[in-house]
């Protein structure tokens, strides 16, 4: 196996481990470590809090409340430890409860070896400078029509912060990093190449990269579970996907960076990743027994639960509904399915919303389609609106960019000033209409329609998605779904 190859496979590793993140429009609850499901839970917890400093279980102070609320027994602790097997007795465990979880370290990063030699109480700290910034541009970069001006994104999002490092002062002005700007130019120009020369230079210990390199993602985490979207629905459509790795490289290009400016790093640095394997082993011992009480606290609940059902299985149906509600089943909802089921006449249902055909909508003169369907699929087949004109999709489009002009001219950096004394006196049938409550932004699915139009509209499925005829097999596929409702 070649050392590119090798390195390759060490980037999809660390990259693997970050789930993604669904946008606001079609969002879904998501595990934040579904892709560590195949490891035990207290070897992943103790892993999370070395690299990051993530906590998975409850503080001891919960678990002494619930002993105290008699939430949590004896018993229950009995159960644990023998289900375990585990060497400890109920009276440690009440020891442990009494007292607080200790103060881990987490794994260093050089930014956090450059920040031990800092005054903090007078000067930025790096860790949050880099994480500021790399935030600041990824918001940037990934913005989607919110704001006017944006940095060039030719050639991904790596490439684009590395054309935008060679001239950022900031480094300079805040931090002192006055090498900044020279040491800059010598960053590779692609990513996989950036976490190449990083991890060399760092003399990173190889069976230590993949770890070294989640960590970094997980400073991130935020970001990189949205790269990590992109990711994924690229690979939906048979695609590639790298911003994720542009990330990682623009992470691991500060480390570099640092570890450059100042020689006297490089001693501190080493020593700090030799501490790497203590900081492991002790979050995993110290979390240890705290999984005994959390398996506890489990048996607890289940007892109660089970004590509970046979009143429930029992129970008849109010003999009158004067409402019905339909709720996806998710945990999410039940707080409201409760809520309502508590008053008189109303009755709730559960509907599995992963249901349903997988199918986008191209709205009349829309350049994308809106996938209607859950995240965790990619849409077959496209509906369209049938029963308009055929010259509507132009002129809608025509409209829309009008609109987006108009908006332009409104908050460009220029004739925002002038705007409202030039123009304002147009607006004024507007803002009394808005001050009466008879106006209001157009819907999006309306913008660029009139009542009329937008009344003719009528979904209609037109073809597969991204373009092509419907076959044969869809249409047998629509008929057993017809005859089965």
């Amino acid at each position: 196996m070649t050392v590119t190859t090798t390195l390759d496979a060490v980037i999809d590793q660390a990259c693997a481990a970050i789930a993604p993140t669904w946008p606001l429009d079609r969002f879904i609850a998501v595990n934040p470590f579904w892709e560590l499901v195949d490891q035990p839970l207290p070897a992943v917890s103790a892993r999370l809090a070395a690299l990051s400093g993530a906590r998975l279980l409850m503080p001891r102070a919960w678990f002494r409340e619930e002993w105290r609320q008699g939430r949590l027994r004896d018993e229950d602790l009995e159960e644990a430890i023998a289900e375990a097997g585990a060497a400890v007795t109920v009276a440690d465990l009440h020891a442990r409860m009494d007292r607080d979880e200790p103060s881990l370290a987490r794994r260093a990063r050089v930014m956090d070896v450059a920040d031990a030699m800092r005054d903090l109480a007078h000067e930025v700290s790096w860790r949050d400078f880099i994480t500021h910034s790399s935030s600041q541009f990824c918001a940037a970069y990934f913005d989607d029509g919110q704001a006017r001006l944006g940095p060039d994104r030719e050639g991904g999002l790596y490439a684009s912060w590395h054309r935008q490092v060679h001239r950022d002062h900031t480094p300079v002005l805040l931090l002192g990093f006055r090498a900044h700007l020279e040491m800059a130019r010598e960053l590779a120009p692609t990513a996989r190449d950036m976490i190449g020369l990083a991890l060399q230079a760092l003399d990173v210990p190889t069976d230590e990269r993949q770890a070294y390199l989640t960590g970094l993602l997980l400073d991130l985490n935020g970001w990189a579970a949205w790269c990590a979207y992109l990711r994924w629905t690229a690979r939906l459509a048979g695609g590639v996907e790298d911003h994720l790795v542009d990330l990682l490289a623009i992470r691991i290009a500060w480390e570099w960076l640092l570890l450059r400016s100042d020689g006297g790093l490089v001693p501190a640095w080493r020593r700090a990743m030799a501490a790497w394997p203590g900081i492991d082993a002790a979050a995993s011992h110290a979390q240890a027994d705290d999984w005994l009480l959390q398996r506890a606290i489990e048996i607890a609940w289940q007892r109660a639960v089970c004590r509970q059902l046979p009143a429930g299985l029992h129970a008849t149906a109010a003999p009158e509904v004067s409402v019905q509600a339909a709720f996806c089943i998710d945990v999410r909802s039940e707080v409201f399915r409760r809520a309502l089921e508590a008053q008189p006449g109303v009755q709730t249902i559960g509907f599995a919303g992963f249901f349903g055909m997988p199918i986008e909508y191209a709205p009349t003169g829309s350049a994308s389609a809106r996938p209607q369907l859950p995240g965790l699929l990619a849409p077959r087949l496209r509906v369209t609106d049938a029963g308009v004109p055929a010259d509507l999709a132009p002129r809608r489009t025509a409209r829309l960019a009008l609109d987006a002009a108009w908006k332009s001219l409104k908050t460009s950096a220029l004739s925002s000033f002038a705007f409202v004394e030039s123009l304002g006196l147009v607006f004024g049938g507007k803002l009394i209409a808005d001050a009466f409550g008879r106006s209001g932004p157009a819907l999006p699915e309306r913008a660029g329609l009139s009542p009329a139009e937008h009344a003719r509209r009528k979904p209609r499925l037109t073809d597969v998605a991204g373009g092509g005829v419907l076959g044969l097999e869809v249409w047998c596929f629509l008929v057993v779904v017809d005859d089965d409702v």
